[in-house]
């Protein structure tokens, strides 16, 4: 989890330890468009699963994200 974190740190060009599960992405000054598709993006290539747009709409806080990261990665070993 806090790898996780790290890695959206670095990719939405935050102060390293400044994201935890209680962080709201919209106030993340780098959370818009771009810095969603490079999200995106990270979650695809490092931990192989796809979040759709319309699933993001329904996450606040970075915390809910890396759970859903993880149901889809649990999903996905069950099939």
């Amino acid at each position: 989890m806090s790898e996780f974190y790290s890695k959206l740190e670095d990719l939405l060009d935050t102060e390293p330890g400044a994201i935890d599960g209680q962080v709201a992405l919209r106030d993340l000054d780098d959370w818009d468009s771009l810095g969603t598709l490079t999200v995106v993006s990270m979650i695809s290539e490092d931990y192989g699963v796809t979040v759709l747009s319309e699933e993001l709409a329904d996450v606040v806080t970075a915390g809910q994200l890396w759970e859903l990261v993880q149901s889809k990665q649990e999903r996905t070993k069950e099939q």
